[in-house]
């Protein structure tokens, strides 16, 4: 039990003597102040005392994994609070204002898992939350620079009404290539073509310009570039791990199926974060060839990603994998 006196009570007694008569008046207040907060304390006394009603609520948070076992160091959300668990897997919230809280409770490489409480003032509640350990996906994609030959089709919409496609087809591990982009009208605004050493580019309906051998190499290199890099950030995200406190990461499978002629196994991502004030989330498709000569290597994707400012959507697909395709010049 802390009694905490006031300064004026404090004041009346003097440490170099002072009145004895006011120091046993000091006491006797003390113990009665004593006496008061110990019946409140404990319910009231038996006699009718006085008794103090609880303003706050109590909760007791416990996480643990799929396994029942505690899990330490999970960080747990109640509100605008935060603790982190101990070794038995427990933290406690005990001044909590009465109200509706979301708890959520993570840590790195485990799924994060929330509910819903109501607390009343006087509350001594506890919950169990369980963590499911993410599935081991890393450098479970391989990415597109590693195939011969293939055809990616990225298109893109946001919610501005902009929207935009890129067909990329490569052929000889790049060194032959037919690169088409399109407008919001669909409208071929920029197409390239390399093969045998030499590159032909236009813009829109203009006429063909050759190119240089000497700009044949950077002329691909970045607009390949950036077309595989498009289609490589979602297999970079997938294969590692997203940490840090201010983003919430999930993967699971969510089934088997046959896409773009290929048989693959389906997976959902969930992401959300802020940076400086702007909120973010992502959902992510993504299919992965799961068997034969392509295995591991991804076939679609279609990612939403939406935040403070709009909304955008993205879709990938990856086809004739491996294939001749014949490239040549216009």
């Amino acid at each position: 039990l802390q009694i905490t006196f006031s300064n004026s009570i404090i004041q009346q007694i003097n440490p170099k003597g002072g009145n004895m008569k006011k120091k046993l008046i000091v006491f006797a207040i003390a113990i009665v102040m004593a006496v008061v907060v110990f019946s409140g304390c404990g319910g009231g006394s038996s006699n009718g005392g006085s008794s103090i009603t609880p303003t706050s609520a109590h909760l007791t948070v416990t996480v643990k994994s799929s396994n029942g076992q505690a899990i330490e160091g999970a960080e747990v959300n109640v509100g605008e609070n935060s603790n982190m668990t101990n070794a038995n897997g427990k933290t406690i919230f005990d001044t909590l204002t009465p109200g509706d809280y979301q708890i959520e409770a993570s840590k790195d490489g485990y799924d994060s898992a929330s509910q819903n409480i109501s607390l009343k003032a006087g509350d001594q509640s506890s919950t169990t939350l369980t963590l499911k350990k993410k599935e081991s996906v890393n450098d479970t994609i391989k990415s597109t620079s590693k195939l011969k030959s293939y055809k990616g089709i990225i298109e893109m919409k946001s919610s501005n009404g902009e929207s935009g496609k890129i067909v990329v087809i490569q052929d000889d591990f790049g060194k032959e290539q037919h690169i088409t982009m399109y407008g919001n009208d669909n409208k071929v605004q920029f197409e390239l073509y390399v093969a045998g050493g030499k590159a032909k580019m236009r813009s829109g309906n203009d006429k063909w310009m050759d190119l240089p051998e000497s700009s044949v190499q950077a002329m691909t290199k970045s607009t390949l570039g950036f077309a595989e890099t498009m289609m490589n950030n979602t297999i970079e995200d997938f294969n590692k791990t997203i940490t840090g406190k201010d983003v919430k990461y999930s993967i699971k499978r969510v089934g088997s199926e046959t896409v773009n002629g290929y048989p693959t196994y389906k997976y959902h991502i969930f992401a959300k974060g802020e940076d400086e004030g702007n909120e973010g989330v992502l959902n992510s498709d993504i299919w992965i060839i799961n068997r034969g000569e392509y295995k591991d290597y991804t076939t679609r994707v279609v990612m939403n990603a939406k935040d403070n400012e709009g909304e955008g959507t993205f879709t990938i697909n990856l086809t004739d994998i491996g294939k001749d395709m014949h490239i040549s010049l216009p």
